[in-house]
């Protein structure tokens, strides 16, 4: 029996590495993809969740490589994680607050670009391994006044991809102010079911419990 079971259990783990591994390279695939799961439906965010607000920075030279990244950028996650965020929108209207949004879906292609720069997997993914970004499940958020300026997101302490304690939510020799922004927007992504990453105040997940697969499909060929 034991001579048996081994194998079998090291096949069942191979199985379940092979398809947490899954990567889409083409448009025909993710629609396939979508025939027998709804829920893997990406979900453009600017058009689903009223009042968002976009500051999708690896479009920009406004990030820390200094390069943009990729072009004609739709912040895209899939359906149970968008529904979540247009809950969490609501939530922050009554407060005189909305979302600004700088990253949603990333192609894994870029996750590898921003791992050469940074090769530090606290403040990056392993492309080896994909992130949630690379699964429409991560968005990287702030959150800012109904009445303020665009793009000025309340004071968080850090920019958007600082790479440093200070971004943290452990971290906290901050203002007073800053610490109550931070805990708004994390308590309200919480509420409503992400995760927080304790080295990053922007960067939320929705839980991958629908086996969804890695993209690596430009923002072009998605929006065609």
């Amino acid at each position: 029996m034991k001579a048996i079971l081994v194998p079998l259990v090291f096949l069942l783990s191979l199985t379940t590495h092979a398809q947490q591994k899954t990567i889409i390279r083409t448009k025909t695939e993710l629609l396939a993809s979508l025939k027998n799961n709804p829920n893997k439906t990406l979900i453009n965010l600017s058009t689903y969740i009223p009042g968002i607000t976009l500051d999708i920075r690896y479009a920009t030279t406004n990030n820390f490589t200094h390069q943009i990244l990729y072009t004609n950028p739709i912040p895209y996650l899939r359906k149970p994680a968008a529904d979540a965020l247009k809950k969490v929108q609501a939530a922050l209207n009554k407060r005189g607050l909305r979302l600004i949004i700088y990253d949603a879906y990333r192609p894994l292609s870029v996750t590898q670009k921003i791992w050469d720069h940074v090769h530090d997997s606290r403040y990056a993914a392993n492309p080896t391994n994909g992130s949630g970004h690379n699964r429409g499940l991560s968005v990287d958020v702030s959150i800012i006044s109904i009445m303020g300026k665009e793009n000025t997101g309340l004071n968080m302490g850090t920019d958007f991809d600082n790479f440093t304690d200070t971004a943290a939510h452990t971290f906290k020799k901050l203002d007073q102010q800053v610490l109550i922004n931070r805990k708004r927007l994390k308590a309200t992504m919480e509420k409503h079911g992400f995760k927080s990453l304790n080295t990053e105040w922007w960067h939320y997940s929705w839980p991958n419990n629908g086996g969804y697969e890695l993209i690596d499909i430009s923002f072009e060929e998605i929006n065609n």
